[in-house]
């Protein structure tokens, strides 16, 4: 399937959609969309909480549950949060893209 670059207005498909698509539903507050209340991830929500554990763990749910939900596309082989000592967050998630013959996992950093 081939879609629309958010940027630019050209055509995308294969991994460069999928990694659109991904930072489009980690972004996009649950409830914001009309029609679509559904649509979305609970990430926005998680930033600015104390940099601990329970923290990692609700950002890991949040995105992987989000991911696996809205995109049939990947399945989610890791997700990885980290925190850097100035407040700064970094989502670190290895996915599978499904339905391309030899995939091999795609690495992305997502910044939060």
């Amino acid at each position: 399937m081939t879609g629309m670059n958010r940027n630019t207005g050209a055509p995308i498909s294969g991994i460069d959609q999928i990694i659109q698509d991904i930072g489009d539903v980690l972004t996009t507050p649950r409830g914001s969309r009309v029609m679509r209340r559904d649509y979305g991830s609970d990430l926005p929500d998680l930033v600015g909480r104390p940099q601990n554990r329970e923290t990692a763990m609700l950002l890991v749910a949040a995105s992987a549950g989000a991911i696996t939900r809205w995109i049939r596309k990947v399945r989610v082989l890791r997700c990885q949060p980290t925190f850097s000592a100035d407040g700064r967050g970094t989502l670190t998630l290895d996915v599978l893209p499904l339905g391309i013959v030899n995939a091999q996992p795609v690495n992305l950093t997502i910044p939060f």
